[in-house]
């Protein structure tokens, strides 16, 4: 993820992050608020709707109380018989509403009724002595698991004297009008057994129940309730308007925060760039850096880092093609010279030149006298006049010289070794130089500069084999070269694999004939080129290394074979 990315995202977080809990807070207090309010407010509601019911049970008595001083209705209920009363009170309670109505005589007993049998005198227990107090009772009734608001009033006819009973329903209509009246959902439950006022918090929103009635057949009460829709109406508003807000915040907050970003990320990124130049090692576009403030000292840091890679490069760069100790070009520094010789086509020559027993020099004066050797002889090859087009160090104590000729003139080459070759004092002696030469010739004796290389090397290791001063390559040169590395090779592993063998030569005396000793002489049958001939492979042993080890087989060899003998 980018630099202007994070910025973006990291300020995008806070800036959410801050929101949410702002949001939160106001409406985890909103919340609570609303729910209180609405506790009270149900409180408040179900105080109103018992006022509701007490004074509707006050309008009730008095139409009752109108109803039973009314001549016409006394006339109409005092002569009739059983059947015709439950008539034409059903058709008075039609007419006020009631649900439910009895006719009791002065002792309790149900002379008519709409839902008690007649000659029953528990229907209403305990009523009659309230209503005598009062001149006429209002209260709550259950029967059959319905709750009645009942009127009783005493009733004088002109032959009897009795109780009229009328029951209102509590019904859904009842708590409809409550409803209406207190703006909050209202109905009546009736319960068996004991109970308290509560208040409830249900899973669909809050609501009270209050006991209205209870006696030993159970309890009915009144249950105001509000649904969270309801109650939390004004915190759904507000909520809905933080989110709005929350957005339109977020989209500027994202306006601004890319602005700030960009402003931000832009400098970095062109620093990155930068960095990305320099490490390719392309050079700055100072135009496109910024330059004031802590970015502009961050390009001048990079400006100066790069110069001082430059610098450091070249130097490297330098350090890598050039020999620590001469000064001369390395073999890098060989190969890219000719690569870029060959590339112009134009004929050159290579003369690679070594120091005849550099070792016995090192192990006779010393390793430092020697580095002054090999030091004199670079300074003597790079003083060398046209054609030298390059002079290079290759490993130990052979050199290289390019040539811009396409081949070379015997006088050049004669003074060339003369010079070469001057004495060297050592503490005010002389030091006699001895070099070897090898030619190679472009596009003579090859196309490539590792081939002319190796032709070159040849054309040396000839001119040490034949104790010569220089040599010129020889097309076909190559086979005894590989050869030769095959031999060297072999060599290694021919006592070992059983190859070597001794024959014996007698020393006879000149004067008297007779045998004065013998000479073992050694042999090599190699298992793929057959039989190689002496004088070939121990001029490859001496010049290896592998003399020793030669010498010692012999000696081994042939002292056992004496003892054997």
């Amino acid at each position: 993820m980018s630099f202007r990315a994070r910025l973006l995202l990291v300020m995008l977080v806070l800036t959410i992050g801050i929101q949410l809990v702002v949001s939160w807070a106001v409406l985890s207090a909103l919340k609570t608020t609303a729910m209180e309010q609405g506790e009270k407010e149900l409180g408040v509601a179900s105080g109103v709707a018992q006022a509701l019911l007490d004074g509707w049970g006050q309008q009730l008595l008095h139409s009752v109380d109108l109803l039973v001083e009314d001549p016409r209705f006394r006339e109409a209920i005092d002569p009739l018989d059983s059947a015709v009363r439950v008539d034409v009170l059903g058709e008075y309670a039609e007419r006020m509403g009631a649900n439910m109505v009895s006719l009791l005589d002065d002792e309790g007993r149900v002379m008519v009724s709409s839902h008690h049998d007649a000659g029953a005198t528990d229907a209403f227990p305990d009523l009659r002595d309230q209503a005598r107090r009062t001149d006429g009772t209002i209260t709550l009734f259950i029967h059959d698991g319905e709750a009645f608001q009942l009127v009783l009033h005493p009733v004088r006819g002109t032959t009897s004297v009795g109780w009229l009973v009328m029951g209102f329903r509590l019904d859904e209509d009842m708590a409809t009008a409550l409803s209406a009246l207190i703006r909050s959902d209202t109905h009546f439950e009736v319960q068996v057994g004991e109970g308290e006022d509560v208040g409830l918090v249900g899973s669909e929103g809050l609501r009270r129940a209050s006991t209205l009635f209870e006696d030993a057949k159970g309890r009915i009460q009144l249950v105001v309730e509000r649904s969270y829709e309801t109650l939390l109406a004004d915190y759904q508003a507000i909520k809905r308007q933080l989110a709005i807000i929350l957005a339109i915040s977020l989209a500027l907050m994202l306006v601004a925060a890319s602005l700030i970003a960009r402003g931000v990320s832009l400098p970095l990124l062109r620093l990155v760039g930068a960095a990305k130049s320099v490490g390719r090692g392309e050079p700055l576009d100072l135009d496109r850096l910024p330059r004031k403030g802590e970015f502009g000292l961050l390009s001048s840091t990079m400006l100066k880092m790069q110069n001082d890679l430059v610098r450091r490069e070249a130097d490297i760069r330098k350090r890598s093609r050039q020999d620590q100790l001469t000064g001369l070009g390395n073999r890098q520094c060989a190969n890219e010279d000719i690569e870029a010789a060959i590339a112009t086509g134009r004929p050159f020559t290579l003369l690679r030149l070594t120091i005849n027993h550099m070792r016995r020099i090192n192990d006779t004066f010393g390793h430092d006298f020697g580095d002054q050797v090999l030091s004199t002889l670079a300074g003597r090859l790079a003083d060398l006049p046209a054609p030298k087009a390059g002079a290079y160090r290759l490993s130990g104590d052979e050199f290289l010289l390019l040539l811009s000729v396409s081949h070379l003139d015997p006088l050049w080459l004669e003074d060339t070794h003369r010079r070469l070759t001057r004495a060297i004092r050592l503490d005010g002696s002389p030091v006699t130089l001895d070099c070897a030469m090898g030619e190679a010739r472009y596009p003579e004796h090859g196309g490539e500069a590792n081939l002319l290389l190796r032709r070159a090397e040849i054309a040396l290791d000839r001119a040490r084999q034949l104790r010569q001063s220089y040599q010129c390559y020889l097309h076909g040169q190559d086979e005894r070269h590989l050869r030769h590395l095959s031999l060297v090779r072999d060599l290694q592993h021919a006592a070992s694999n059983g190859e070597f063998s001794l024959r014996y030569q007698p020393q006879v005396s000149a004067l008297t004939g007779r045998a004065l000793g013998m000479e073992a002489l050694l042999r090599w049958d190699h298992p793929r080129l057959g039989r190689i001939p002496p004088d070939e492979f121990i001029a490859l042993a001496e010049r290896s290394g592998l003399i020793h080890q030669l010498t010692q087989w012999v000696i081994d060899t042939g002292c056992q074979q004496q003892a054997q003998a």
